[in-house]
């Protein structure tokens, strides 16, 4: 298992967060913590097998352009 930390922008409220946090799931990934700031940004600790394939899934979805991923 691999452990990341993925930063969310454009994050208001926990409706928003709980997207991500399924985006993430439907990419193979496993939310272990979750974190709202008021700044409009959140953070997931998420755990994944392969990072790689995890980075392609997740790349496919409406999460990925708000997320610190997208950087990479």
């Amino acid at each position: 298992m691999t452990a990341l930390r993925i930063r969310f922008t454009e994050c208001e409220h926990e409706g928003d967060l709980s997207e991500y946090a399924r985006d993430v799931e439907e990419a193979g990934g496993t939310v272990t913590s979750r974190a709202l700031e008021e700044d409009e940004t959140a953070t997931l600790e998420v755990e994944v097998e392969d990072r790689a394939a995890f980075v392609e899934a997740f790349r496919g979805t409406l999460a990925f352009d708000f997320s610190s991923l997208r950087h990479d």
